[in-house]
Protein backbone atom coordinates (compact mmCIF):
# COMPACT_ATOMS: atom_id res chain seq x y z
CA UNK A 1 0.00 0.00 0.00
CA UNK A 2 3.02 2.28 0.00
CA UNK A 3 2.29 5.45 -1.87
CA UNK A 4 4.66 7.77 -3.60
CA UNK A 5 6.29 10.33 -1.35
CA UNK A 6 4.63 13.66 -1.12
CA UNK A 7 6.93 16.57 -1.80
CA UNK A 8 8.07 18.50 1.23
CA UNK A 9 6.68 22.04 1.22
CA UNK A 10 9.30 24.64 0.46
CA UNK A 11 8.26 26.63 3.48
CA UNK A 12 6.50 25.29 6.49
CA UNK A 13 3.19 27.11 6.62
CA UNK A 14 2.46 25.96 10.16
CA UNK A 15 4.74 24.78 12.91
CA UNK A 16 6.53 21.68 11.63
CA UNK A 17 7.39 18.52 13.51
CA UNK A 18 8.82 15.12 12.71
CA UNK A 19 6.54 12.49 14.24
CA UNK A 20 7.34 8.84 14.89
CA UNK A 21 5.03 5.83 14.92
CA UNK A 22 4.48 5.83 18.69
CA UNK A 23 3.40 9.48 18.67
CA UNK A 24 1.04 9.03 15.71
CA UNK A 25 -0.59 6.08 17.46
CA UNK A 26 -0.97 8.08 20.66
CA UNK A 27 -2.46 11.08 18.87
CA UNK A 28 -4.97 8.95 16.98
CA UNK A 29 -5.79 6.86 20.07
CA UNK A 30 -7.39 10.04 21.40
CA UNK A 31 -8.67 11.00 17.93
CA UNK A 32 -6.63 14.21 18.05
CA UNK A 33 -4.50 13.59 14.95
CA UNK A 34 -6.82 15.53 12.62
CA UNK A 35 -6.87 18.51 15.00
CA UNK A 36 -3.08 18.42 15.23
CA UNK A 37 -2.65 18.36 11.45
CA UNK A 38 -4.81 21.48 11.26
CA UNK A 39 -2.37 23.42 13.45
CA UNK A 40 0.95 21.78 12.55
CA UNK A 41 2.75 20.26 9.57
CA UNK A 42 3.67 16.67 10.43
CA UNK A 43 6.55 15.03 8.61
CA UNK A 44 7.34 11.33 8.72
CA UNK A 45 9.96 9.17 7.05
CA UNK A 46 8.92 6.24 4.86
CA UNK A 47 9.94 3.85 7.66
CA UNK A 48 7.17 5.17 9.89
CA UNK A 49 4.63 4.59 7.12
CA UNK A 50 5.89 0.99 6.82
CA UNK A 51 5.60 0.46 10.59
CA UNK A 52 2.02 1.74 10.54
CA UNK A 53 1.17 -0.58 7.65
CA UNK A 54 2.68 -3.53 9.55
CA UNK A 55 0.78 -2.68 12.75
CA UNK A 56 -2.48 -2.28 10.83
CA UNK A 57 -2.25 -5.94 9.75
CA UNK A 58 -2.54 -7.16 13.35
CA UNK A 59 -5.83 -8.05 14.97
CA UNK A 60 -6.05 -5.72 17.97
CA UNK A 61 -7.08 -2.23 19.04
CA UNK A 62 -3.73 -0.72 18.06
CA UNK A 63 -4.17 -2.12 14.54
CA UNK A 64 -7.45 -0.22 14.26
CA UNK A 65 -5.71 2.95 15.41
CA UNK A 66 -2.94 2.41 12.82
CA UNK A 67 -5.60 1.98 10.11
CA UNK A 68 -7.17 5.31 11.11
CA UNK A 69 -3.76 7.00 10.94
CA UNK A 70 -3.18 5.59 7.46
CA UNK A 71 -6.56 6.96 6.33
CA UNK A 72 -5.28 10.43 7.25
CA UNK A 73 -2.06 10.02 5.31
CA UNK A 74 -2.96 12.90 2.97
CA UNK A 75 -2.57 15.27 5.95
CA UNK A 76 0.97 14.10 6.69
CA UNK A 77 4.12 14.82 4.68
CA UNK A 78 6.23 11.75 3.87
CA UNK A 79 9.89 12.00 2.96
CA UNK A 80 12.34 9.27 2.02
CA UNK A 81 15.64 9.84 3.78
CA UNK A 82 18.96 8.07 4.08
CA UNK A 83 20.20 7.41 7.57
CA UNK A 84 23.33 9.52 7.22
CA UNK A 85 23.92 9.30 10.95
CA UNK A 86 22.95 6.09 12.72
CA UNK A 87 22.26 6.18 16.43
CA UNK A 88 23.01 2.82 18.06
CA UNK A 89 20.35 0.97 20.04
CA UNK A 90 17.32 2.43 18.25
CA UNK A 91 15.29 1.03 15.36
CA UNK A 92 15.72 2.00 11.72
CA UNK A 93 12.50 4.07 11.56
CA UNK A 94 13.60 5.97 14.68
CA UNK A 95 16.95 6.64 13.02
CA UNK A 96 15.06 7.94 9.98
CA UNK A 97 13.04 10.24 12.25
CA UNK A 98 16.24 11.46 13.89
CA UNK A 99 17.88 12.17 10.52
CA UNK A 100 14.77 13.93 9.23
CA UNK A 101 14.56 16.12 12.34
CA UNK A 102 18.25 16.94 11.99
CA UNK A 103 17.98 17.68 8.25
CA UNK A 104 15.05 20.09 8.64
CA UNK A 105 15.97 21.38 12.12
CA UNK A 106 12.59 20.27 13.46
CA UNK A 107 11.46 18.92 16.83
CA UNK A 108 10.96 15.16 16.95
CA UNK A 109 7.69 14.09 18.57
CA UNK A 110 7.99 10.62 20.09
CA UNK A 111 6.62 8.54 22.93
CA UNK A 112 9.48 6.07 22.62
CA UNK A 113 11.42 6.54 25.85
CA UNK A 114 14.38 4.48 24.62
CA UNK A 115 14.70 6.66 21.51
CA UNK A 116 14.46 9.81 23.61
CA UNK A 117 17.23 8.55 25.87
CA UNK A 118 19.56 8.06 22.90
CA UNK A 119 18.75 11.18 20.85
CA UNK A 120 17.55 13.93 23.21
CA UNK A 121 21.02 15.48 23.34
CA UNK A 122 21.19 15.55 19.52
CA UNK A 123 17.76 16.92 18.47
CA UNK A 124 14.93 18.53 20.34
CA UNK A 125 12.32 15.98 21.39
CA UNK A 126 8.84 16.23 22.89
CA UNK A 127 6.12 13.77 23.79
CA UNK A 128 2.95 13.52 21.68
CA UNK A 129 1.03 14.90 24.65
CA UNK A 130 2.64 18.27 23.88
CA UNK A 131 -0.21 18.69 21.39
CA UNK A 132 -2.84 17.82 23.99
CA UNK A 133 -1.55 20.57 26.25
CA UNK A 134 -1.29 22.99 23.30
CA UNK A 135 -4.91 22.33 22.31
CA UNK A 136 -6.02 23.05 25.87
CA UNK A 137 -3.95 26.24 26.00
CA UNK A 138 -5.43 27.41 22.69
CA UNK A 139 -8.96 26.86 23.95
CA UNK A 140 -9.70 24.13 21.39
CA UNK A 141 -10.12 21.67 24.30
CA UNK A 142 -11.30 22.28 27.84
CA UNK A 143 -8.97 21.34 30.66
CA UNK A 144 -11.40 18.62 31.79
CA UNK A 145 -11.73 17.19 28.27
CA UNK A 146 -7.93 17.16 28.01
CA UNK A 147 -7.60 15.28 31.30
CA UNK A 148 -10.25 12.80 30.15
CA UNK A 149 -8.39 12.23 26.87
CA UNK A 150 -5.14 11.77 28.78
CA UNK A 151 -6.81 9.11 30.94
CA UNK A 152 -8.05 7.34 27.79
CA UNK A 153 -4.55 7.50 26.34
CA UNK A 154 -3.09 6.15 29.57
CA UNK A 155 -5.42 3.16 29.42
CA UNK A 156 -4.95 2.52 25.71
CA UNK A 157 -1.15 2.76 25.86
CA UNK A 158 -0.76 1.12 29.32
CA UNK A 159 0.84 4.26 30.75
CA UNK A 160 -0.35 3.93 34.38
CA UNK A 161 2.98 5.00 35.94
CA UNK A 162 4.63 6.16 32.73
CA UNK A 163 6.62 9.41 32.84
CA UNK A 164 4.74 10.76 29.81
CA UNK A 165 1.39 10.35 31.52
CA UNK A 166 2.59 11.67 34.88
CA UNK A 167 4.33 14.76 33.48
CA UNK A 168 1.45 15.61 31.16
CA UNK A 169 -1.15 15.20 33.89
CA UNK A 170 0.84 17.56 36.10
CA UNK A 171 1.19 20.09 33.25
CA UNK A 172 -2.54 20.05 32.56
CA UNK A 173 -3.46 20.34 36.23
CA UNK A 174 -1.19 23.38 36.51
CA UNK A 175 -2.98 25.18 33.67
CA UNK A 176 -5.33 27.95 34.68
CA UNK A 177 -9.03 27.22 34.23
Amino acid sequence: MEKESKPRPREIKKDGFVVDTSALLSLESTKLLKSVTEIADLLIPAGVLKELEDISKQNDDLAKVAERVLKQEENIFIEHIENTKKIPFIQDADNECFNLAKKHNLTLITDDLKAIYHIADKVKTMYSTFFLVALIQSGALSKQKGLNLLEELRDMRSWENNIIYLKTKKSIQELKD
